[in-house]
């Protein structure tokens, strides 16, 4: 029952796929210290996903919304055994697991791919799954674009079907057609749902879906007055005419042979269909967008170039900074970056080495808060993925920080981990030029400095910097920080003292916005779809544990005043784990008990003792479409009451004037500080006052139903709208921060001043803050209207409007103000480097040139190792002072010293800079390794540039 790679279980495919959409229990890893839980793993064939439930849950009946999936377009990579960084956090747990039940899962469409890392209960299940989702990998690239469009459309489908009724209703469909971007007004939208919805019944199953779709798609726009002349009857394209449309309008060379294109229109279809072979105008359409209509030629997805020219004549695909998974200050250090550059075709990537703390050199962005791993393990990982993607030389960029003595230890790992894949000799001794890449495949070679002929290794110096170039290199580079770590500011409002990361590098002190207490490593794990048992969160019905329970319930249906059948639901106050059904009949309120009890360990609720539903959401949808019964009457719920104004409980938010709010702000003198008002002018709207760029600035939030509007953005409540401000800039780079109120004004206590700091115009939109920005896709997106902007994946696009609706404005490509979808890009933040080494984190930065540093003998608050950092430099304001706490006394000292230590001149700097390149140098065996990419220059024992070598820099 085995195969060539080793793998057990069933030799028929289709057996193989049928075990998997049965399910296995497995036992699923994280990389967080979230320990191992079981889980029902099952294949869902037919949306082509891989989806999982808490539990085991084989054969039983599972819950409308599972836990997570897994698109299989998505999967990057399966792999046997427990070679992921989720097993390797739970060290204890993996080694009581067999390596032969495991198997990873590698997806997403970012660079840092997901994992899905399972044990399952033998060698033979786990083998069946590797080999189906190897199979159903090489399936999904095989899909015809009909197919692909289906299984989209019934993903969409289920995922919008939150109850499990298999319908939709309009409020899904408007989800849907703001996801899919289609911009349509609600009055069309309801007529064609309507047309398609013909039993009137106010939803739609997965064929009139379908058939929505095909309308909203709507091919005239796109085929009309275009292509009539390839049509017959102006209904369908024949063969000839498709013949005739790929050679007059496509230019097609190939087109020439009916052959061809007759083979073209079979492969779109995934077979040839019964009958004449045609498209209708729709089919072609879909053509049109498909991957058989692609501009890429087909012939180039294998190697057409000449590749036996010397290495320096081509483009060779490179890495900077190759291990890190993020920024260039905080983030992960992983193997799996290495990964996934070399299985992306890169050919030349960067191995920033370090010393180790037992003697083994480590890979980081040293100085820097990034993780370290080990250089060991990376060249490991190197030489089991090199290869896969290309068999054309890979080059390893080393940059070397390591002494002497871990030098020879980054030689032998070399050649015990590589051996004769390590290029350490010149592949023709005669040869003029560089080797070609035919002659290099399947080899390793190091660019890194080398000695010159005759030189000692313990006396050799590597050529310093000149004295400018040193200076840039400070100003830009954090590799040449003197000292980092955690000090503390006092924050200008709350007078907290709170950590903030500092780096002083020889010219400046800098420093990030404030952080949270050190964690182990930032996971960043993906979320998990919601619970199906938590559905009702966010809706607008549910009360949670309503303040005044059964009497506030009351008063709030009656002060609502709505139709028969306005409802809410709340926490049961009697029985834990149940709930409470309010509605409105007939001028009076009434109330019904929900209860929920577990069957087969499954909760189950309960409105009647013979209907049950997996979850209170379910429950009252039904109810929402099917009629109560009762014995006396018949009726549906209808509008769901609205909570209460449950913003009027926080701090931010006042009933004041525009004047008021702005009295208030002008006493506090920093961005962010902000209040959330009642408009004084619009019914059913609010404001945002807030301090930027000293300012004062205003925006409107319109309620539209239960919907909150800032610019393009909504909200369920002013709350989350707040929240989310709270985390995203609202005006620029200033997020929502200080919420006043009369206790921070009184904690502040300054006079307002007479200063003008608010703003001529009287409200801004949000949008008009982002205007002239910079976006780049993430997507590709082709235009569907003439005013719409096409543009491919990475695409950068200027001078950005930001409108309502999810549209946005700009330029690409020689097309100005053009519509694009907003979700399909992200803001560009262009940074300086030199000005902000630490990027979007980065808060300020003091220049130490010739600074005092003094310690405050006054403690505040329960900080007593205060010290003040003042800087003199002609261009520096002196007024400008920075007032750090340390957390002891020693680090106090030591930070003095070191900041002390960076105010010399340049000329000492300069001196103490070459004492310490004089101590590196290049060990004889690294050296000995190095054949042809040399970085830098050779140098002889006189400092000669020895020209008679070869360089790849």
């Amino acid at each position: 029952m085995g195969d060539p790679d080793g793998l057990n279980g069933p030799d028929d495919m289709a057996e193989v796929l049928a075990q998997m959409e049965a399910g296995s229990v497995m036992s699923r890893f994280y990389a967080s210290r979230r320990r191992p839980e079981k889980k029902t793993i099952i294949l869902r064939q037919d949306v082509f996903e891989i989806v999982w439930y808490g539990g085991s849950r084989p054969g039983k009946t599972l819950p409308v919304a599972p836990e997570g999936t897994v698109d299989l377009r998505e999967v990057a990579e399966v792999r046997k055994g427990k070679n992921s960084r989720d097993f390797e956090r739970q060290l204890t747990e993996a080694d009581r697991c067999d390596a032969d039940s495991c198997l990873v899962v590698l997806y997403g469409n970012e660079f840092r791919l997901k994992t899905l890392s399972l044990v399952a209960l033998g060698k033979t299940e786990r083998d069946v799954w590797v080999r189906g989702i190897i199979h159903l990998i090489s399936s999904v690239r095989n899909f015809t674009y009909p197919l692909m469009v289906n299984r989209w459309l019934l993903k969409e489908f289920r995922i919008l079907d939150r109850n499990g009724s298999n319908t939709l209703g309009l409020t899904e469909v408007k989800k849907f057609l703001q996801k899919a971007n289609a911009r349509c007004p609600n009055a069309r939208v309801r007529a064609i749902f309507n047309e398609v919805d013909r039993s009137r019944a106010g939803y739609i199953n997965f064929d009139g879906f379908q058939e929505l779709y095909r309308m909203f798609l709507s091919t005239s726009g796109i085929t009309e007055g275009r292509f009539d002349m390839y049509l017959k009857d102006g209904q369908n394209m024949t063969l000839q005419g498709f013949q005739e449309f790929l050679q007059n309008e496509q230019a097609d060379a190939r087109s020439g042979d009916i052959g061809y294109c007759e083979d073209l229109m079979i492969s779109f279809f995934g077979g040839r269909p019964a009958g004449e072979l045609y498209f209708t105008l729709e089919w072609f359409v879909d053509f049109l967008f498909s991957k058989h209509d692609s501009l890429f030629n087909p012939e180039h997805n294998k190697i057409f170039q000449d590749m036996n020219r010397p290495l320096s004549q081509y483009w060779i695909a490179s890495s900077h900074n190759t291990y890190l998974t993020g920024d260039q200050f905080q983030s992960e250090s992983s193997c799996e970056a290495y990964v996934r550059c070399l299985r992306s075709g890169c050919r030349c990537i960067e191995l920033d080495c370090w010393d180790g703390p037992d003697g083994n050199p480590i890979i980081f962005h040293g100085h820097t808060l990034t993780t370290k791993i080990k250089f060991r393990d990376v060249l490991k990982t190197i030489k089991d993925h090199a290869f896969i993607a290309s068999t054309f030389p890979v080059i390893l960029s080393i940059e070397n920080h390591c002494c002497l003595q871990q030098q020879k230890v980054m030689a032998r790992d070399f050649r015990d981990t590589f051996g004769d894949m390590l290029l350490t000799q010149p592949v023709d001794e005669d040869a003029e030029m560089l080797p070609s890449p035919n002659l290099c495949k399947k080899k390793i070679i190091l660019k890194h400095k080398k000695l010159p002929p005759g030189a000692d290794e313990k006396h050799f110096t590597i050529q310093p910097k000149a004295v400018e170039e040193m200076e840039l290199s400070a100003m830009m580079d954090l590799s040449d920080s003197i000292k980092q770590g955690y000090l503390l500011l006092e924050d200008p409002i709350d007078k907290e003292w709170n950590r903030h990361y500092f780096v002083l590098t020889p010219q400046t002190l800098y420093f990030t916005h404030a952080q949270e207490q050190t964690q182990e490593e930032n996971e960043n794990e993906e979320v998990e779809e919601g619970s199906a048992s938590e559905m009702h969160f966010n809706e607008k019905w549910f009360h949670g544990k309503l303040a005044g329970g059964r009497q506030t319930a009351e008063r709030l249906l009656k002060d609502f005043s709505g139709p028969d059948g306005s409802f809410l639901v709340r926490e049961s106050d009697t029985f834990m784990g149940d709930y409470s059904l309010s509605f409105w009949r007939r001028g009076r309120v009434n109330h019904c008990r929900i209860r929920s009890r577990t069957e087969g360990g499954r909760v189950k609720m309960y409105l009647t003792d013979h209907v049950s539903f997996d979850n209170l959401y379910a429950l009252i949808e039904h109810y929402r479409r099917s009629p109560l019964k009762a014995s006396d009457f018949e009726m549906n719920l209808t509008e769901p009451v609205p909570q209460p104004k449950r913003h009027e409980e926080k701090a931010w938010f006042h009933k004041i004037s525009r004047q008021e709010a702005e009295d208030m702000l002008k006493r506090v003198k920093e961005d962010g500080a902000f209040v959330v008002r009642q408009s004084q002018s619009t019914v059913d709207a609010f404001a945002v006052s807030f301090r930027a760029e000293n300012k004062i600035k205003h925006c409107r939030i319109p309620v539209d139903g239960r919907l909150y509007t800032i610019g393009t953005a909504q909200f369920e409540s002013l709350s989350e709208l707040v929240e989310y401000y709270e985390k995203h800039p609202l005006y620029r780079k200033m997020k929502l921060k200080y919420p006043i109120n009369d206790q921070i004004l009184q904690k502040i206590g300054a006079d307002s001043g007479d200063e003008v700091i608010y703003d001529a115009g009287v409200y801004h939109d949000p949008n008009e803050f982002s205007a002239g920005m910079t976006v780049r896709a993430l997507y590709d997106y082709r235009a569907m209207r003439p005013d719409e902007l096409s543009f491919c994946k990475h695409a950068q696009i200027t001078n950005v409007e930001m409108h309502d609706g999810g549209w946005w404005k700009g330029d690409y490509n020689q097309m100005t103000q053009r519509w694009f979808p907003s979700n399909y890009v992200e803001e560009v933040v262009v940074e300086s480097s030199k000005e902000s080494p630490l990027g979007s984190i980065q808060q300020g930065s003091v220049d130490v040139h010739g600074c005092t540093v003094d310690i405050v003998n006054t403690a505040r608050g329960d900080q007593p190792f205060i010290f003040r950092v003042t800087p003199t430099s002609a261009h520096a304001d002196r007024t400008k002072q920075l007032e750090v706490a340390a957390e002891s006394a020693e680090d106090l000292s030591e930070w003095i010293k070191c900041i002390r230590d960076a105010a010399l001149t340049a000329a000492d700097r300069q001196r103490q800079k070459m004492i310490q390149e004089q101590k590196r140098g290049i060990a004889q065996m690294l050296s000995d390794q190095v054949v042809y990419c040399r970085t830098g220059g050779t140098f002889d024992l006189d400092g000669n540039i020895d020209l008679s070598v070869y360089y790849v820099t």
